[in-house]
């Protein structure tokens, strides 16, 4: 920023160079990645083929693996119990997320 030269008393002034400052923040987002599968159906049997999805990706909607490792690493370096973590993801985040998910997050991760 420069400085307003209007707003200081009338003299012989020197560029004396900058002085910086610097805010670090974060912005933590969620976002949703849609997969879709095309299905083939057989005309005279009725029978249904699915094409497949990415490795990992079963259920209709689930949980990614950064907000399961956010929700562990919550719960257990600075142990806050299952009901701060979830009241942490729906008020900082805008993500609902089950005291049941937060216990499966915990064992999906530490099972590998």
């Amino acid at each position: 920023m420069k400085i307003d030269r209007r707003t200081l008393p009338k003299e012989n002034y020197v560029d004396g160079g900058i002085v910086a400052r610097q805010v670090f923040d974060i912005d933590i987002s969620r976002y949703v990645i849609e997969y879709q599968a095309q299905v083939l159906i057989n005309k005279e049997t009725g029978r249904k083929h699915t094409a497949p999805f990415p490795k990992g990706v079963t259920q209709a909607v689930q949980y990614g693996n950064k907000i399961k490792a956010h929700a562990v690493y919550l719960s257990q370096y600075p142990l806050l119990t299952y009901k701060r973590v979830q009241e942490y993801f729906s008020d900082q985040l805008g993500i609902p997320v089950s005291e049941g998910s937060l216990h499966n997050c915990f064992y999906s991760l530490n099972s590998r």
